[in-house]
């Protein structure tokens, strides 16, 4: 009884195992030999156009803190904050009585030595007198010239004038105040040009040079665009960004860019070269960096690029891919590291 007990057993559990070997075999079957995906095949391509594109502000080109050179009372001032002015136009004057009187006695002086001098060397030009008689009144006609001059520009520095054409940004005193020498109390900025202030990542930085072209879009004008050259590219990075900063100089012929409006930068940065250019939904942007999804011998294998901005509706590829490479562009959501794939015809 206990063999045929154990008989039965057997055929109980080999019957189990041909049951799920079976259903095993039945799920394999239900499994699609590869999944379907739509590739490319990467060649060459010529950029017509790249560019990067960054947002930014507009700043001044350069601008000036103006002071006196000489000290005294605040007696008129020409201009306020906003005020347009061209070079040479007045911005304020100081005191100038002082300095008047002093250029009044040095002129005198100097027309006193001068009549001495001519007096004199009609004496030295018939040798009446001695050489060092002669070298003393030239020494005391030149001291007096240079006296009636350092005269004359402590009265010029009286009146303050604009170095260039701009517009005056900040004034700080007004009329009645006592102005220090070199205390800085106007700020004027130059229009004529202005800079677009970009900041670049570390990653695009090498890419980007002076000279290039950049096409500029001004957001507060409704959008206008205009074309500027990059003019600096810092080398010292910001620590904690990454990033560079880069200057675009744009005209500003009729004087409506101001400083502080915001704006985007596209920066011009291929022509006419020859790249590997990929449809942009085919990288995918990993916390480690971009990938893309490869067929080789009829299985998917995950690769890493390197990219440099786009052109042409695509992306451009500078590292992990050679012509001939088979890129997956739909479907990449269903593959995996050494799955089978079949392009789609």
């Amino acid at each position: 009884m206990k063999e045929i007990l154990k008989y039965i057993t057997l055929l109980l559990l080999v019957a189990t195992m041909l049951t799920g070997c079976g259903n095993l075999r039945q799920k394999k079957r239900n499994l699609p030999d590869s999944v379907p995906v739509t590739a490319v095949v990467v060649s060459n391509g010529s950029t017509e156009y790249s560019a990067y594109t960054y947002s930014g502000y507009l700043a001044e080109s350069y601008s000036s803190l103006l002071s006196f050179q000489t000290g005294g009372k605040l007696i008129k001032v020409y201009v306020s904050e906003g005020s347009k002015v061209k070079k040479g136009d007045k911005l304020a004057e100081i005191d100038s009585t002082q300095s008047v009187n002093a250029l009044k006695s040095a002129e005198a002086t100097l027309a006193q030595a001068q009549d001495g001098y001519d007096r004199l060397k009609m004496v030295y030009d018939s040798g009446s007198i001695s050489e060092v008689k002669w070298i003393e009144m030239e020494t005391k006609l030149e001291q007096a010239k240079s006296m009636a001059q350092g005269a004359r520009k402590n009265l010029d520095d009286c009146t303050l004038t604009a170095p260039f054409n701009g517009i005056i940004t900040s004034r700080t005193m007004e009329v009645g105040s006592h102005v220090l020498p070199s205390n800085a109390f106007i700020k004027i900025i130059n229009t004529d040009s202005m800079l677009v202030v970009v900041d670049v990542p570390e990653n695009d930085i090498s890419a980007i040079n002076e000279g290039q072209c950049a096409k500029i879009q001004v957001l507060a004008l409704n959008n206008r665009q205009l074309w500027g050259k990059i003019v600096n590219k810092n080398v010292d990075a910001n620590q904690i960004s990454h990033t560079y900063q880069v200057k675009i100089a744009v005209p500003n012929t009729d004087g409506n860019l101001m400083a502080g409006m915001v704006c985007k930068a596209s920066i011009e940065t291929a022509k006419d070269e020859t790249n590997i250019i990929i449809p942009y939904q085919a990288v995918q942007l990993m916390p480690d960096g971009r990938y893309v999804w490869c067929i080789v011998d009829g299985k998917s294998v995950r690769k890493k690029v390197e990219t440099k901005g786009f052109a042409n509706n695509g992306v451009i590829i500078t590292q992990g891919l050679e012509p001939g490479d088979s890129v997956i562009v739909e479907g990449r959501q269903k593959v995996y590291e050494g799955g089978r794939v079949k392009a789609k015809p």
